[in-house]
């Protein structure tokens, strides 16, 4: 059984990529266009799109994430979102 801090660590840092893979895209454009003179083109548009789309998809895919990766979250999700009557443990942390 793993400890229990190396756990907690490997979800941490799933998140921060996550977190990182979705806004590095807008923060990037963000900076592009606010410190450089750069002409706005489609490529310049479509990496615009890209970014605000993935900062919406960053809040969709965190519950989801979590489910795969917390088996804690996942047995209350089972439990109370899905009806499933598998045991709950409950846990203090």
């Amino acid at each position: 059984m793993e400890c229990v801090c190396v756990k907690v660590a490997k979800i941490v840092v799933i998140f921060v990529a996550i977190f990182a893979v979705c806004w590095l895209p807008r923060h990037a454009y963000l900076l592009l266009w606010h410190f450089t003179e750069v002409c706005f083109n489609v490529y310049l548009h479509v990496f615009k799109a890209a970014g605000f789309w993935l900062t919406f998809i960053y809040s969709a895919i965190n519950p989801f994430a979590l489910y795969f990766i917390n088996d804690q979250f996942r047995r209350y999700f089972d439990h109370y979102l899905c009806g499933r009557s598998g045991a709950v443990i409950y846990t203090r942390c």
